[in-house]
C-alpha cells in the first residue's frame, strides 16, 4: 500500500504522522510525506493543527474522495490514533530539513540560522510523558480532546539518538505528582530541552524552580496567563522562579478576546513587561476584534519597546481615522 501524508499546518514535526509513517513502515508500505499527487497513493491522512486552516483542508476531499482522513486539533478534536499506533515510537526519518525550513522561514533572520532551527528540531525526540490536564479551562479544548491526565511514556521511549535535543508536548507537565523526578532525570541525563507547551506558573514550588533551572532550555521557558482571576497565583509563581531564573528568559502567552476587555488584557501585559518578562498575545479564536488584531502584532513584533503607547501605533491609528475616531476603539468589525 502506499500511504501519503499531509502535514497541513505544523511548524514542527507532526507527532501523530511520524507515528503513522512508523507504522505503515513497520508493515512494508511505502509512505510519502506532502510532496505526492493523487495517482501515486492508495491512503491519505491529513493533520490539520490550527482551526482557521479547516475550511482549507476540506478542499482535499475533492482530490482524494474516501481516501483521505482527516485529524489533528484544528480538525476535530475528538479524533485519535488507534492504540496500536499511538504506542510506535516515533518515525524520525519522516521529516527532512528543507521541509522544516518552509515552514519556519518567514520574518527576519538569517538563512542559516533559520536551517541550523530546522535541523535541531528533525534531530531532536519528540513525544509527551502525559495526557490531558486536571485543569478545566473553558477556551482550551484539551479537557474534550483528552480528558483523562495520566502518565503515559518515560524519556527514554522517546529519545532521538541523533541529538540529546529533547521538545515535550506534555499539557500540564509540572502538574504530574513524579514532575520533580522527571525534571532530575531531564537534568542527569544532559538534555536540552524545550517543554512545547509551557509550564503552570500556578503550581511553581522553589524545588521545581530550582531543578528547572538547572536544566538547559532549548528556547525561553514560557508559561500562561490567561485570565485575571489568576493574577495572585501566576505572579506568586512567577515569584518564585525569577530567583532561580532570569526573568529575561521567561516569555508569557496572554489570551485575549475570551472573557477579559482590552483594559485587563493591555494590564497583563504591562505588568509583564514591568517585570522584564516578554509577552505574547494570543487572540482567542472567537475573537474577531480588529484593535485586538493590532495590538497582538503591535506586542508580539516587539513594536512597543519603539512605540511607548498602543495609541500611538500609526496602523491602529489609521484604522481609527478610516472607521471614525473610536468606532472601533472596543467593538468588533
Amino acid at each position: 500500500m502506499r500511504i501519503g501524508l499531509i502535514d497541513f499546518d505544523s511548524k514542527i514535526p507532526n507527532l501523530s504522522l511520524m507515528k503513522l509513517s512508523a507504522f505503515y513502515k513497520a508493515r512494508g508500505c511505502k509512505v510519502t510525506l506532502n510532496n505526492f499527487s493523487p495517482s501515486q497513493v492508495d491512503r491519505v491522512f491529513c493533520s490539520v493543527i490550527f482551526t482557521r486552516n479547516r475550511r482549507s483542508a476540506d478542499l482535499l476531499r475533492g482530490v482524494y474522495g474516501e481516501r483521505i482522513s482527516f485529524g489533528g486539533t484544528g480538525y476535530d478534536v475528538a479524533a485519535r490514533l488507534p492504540e496500536e499506533i499511538e504506542s510506535m515510537r516515533p518515525d524520525y526519518d519522516l521529516y527532512s530539513q528543507e521541509f522544516i525550513y518552509s515552514r519556519i522561514n518567514r520574518g527576519i533572520g538569517k538563512k542559516e540560522t533559520k536551517l541550523a532551527k530546522a535541523q535541531t528540531l528533525i534531530d531532536a525526540g519528540i513525544g509527551r510523558l502525559s495526557t490531558g490536564c486536571p485543569r478545566s479551562c473553558a477556551f482550551c479544548c484539551i479537557p474534550t480532546k483528552e480528558p483523562e491526565f495520566r502518565r503515559v511514556g518515560e524519556v527514554a521511549d522517546i529519545l532521538n539518538p541523533r541529538s540529546n535535543v529533547l521538545v515535550l508536548l506534555d499539557n500540564n507537565l509540572l502538574a504530574l505528582p513524579e514532575s520533580l523526578d522527571i525534571l532530575r532525570e531531564l537534568r542527569e541525563r544532559k538534555l536540552t530541552v524545550d517543554i512545547a507547551q509551557g509550564i503552570d506558573m500556578r503550581l511553581m514550588t522553589d524545588e521545581l524552580a530550582r531543578e528547572l533551572a538547572s536544566i538547559r532550555h532549548l528556547r525561553s521557558l514560557h508559561f500562561a496567563w490567561d485570565l485575571m482571576e489568576s493574577e495572585a497565583t501566576v505572579l506568586s509563581g512567577l515569584s518564585v522562579l525569577t530567583k532561580r531564573i532570569k526573568s529575561w528568559r521567561l516569555m508569557c502567552f496572554v489570551l485575549t478576546g475570551f472573557n477579559t476587555s482590552f483594559d485587563e488584557d493591555e494590564y497583563r501585559v504591562r505588568k509583564l513587561i514591568n517585570k522584564g518578562v516578554d509577552p505574547f498575545v494570543m487572540v482567542h479564536d472567537s475573537s474577531s476584534d480588529v484593535k485586538l488584531k493590532h495590538y497582538q502584532r503591535y506586542i508580539n513584533a516587539r513594536i512597543y519597546k519603539a512605540c511607548d503607547r498602543f495609541e500611538d501605533y500609526l496602523p491602529w491609528q489609521s484604522v481609527r481615522c478610516q472607521r471614525g475616531s473610536g468606532s472601533l476603539f472596543e467593538g468588533n468589525t
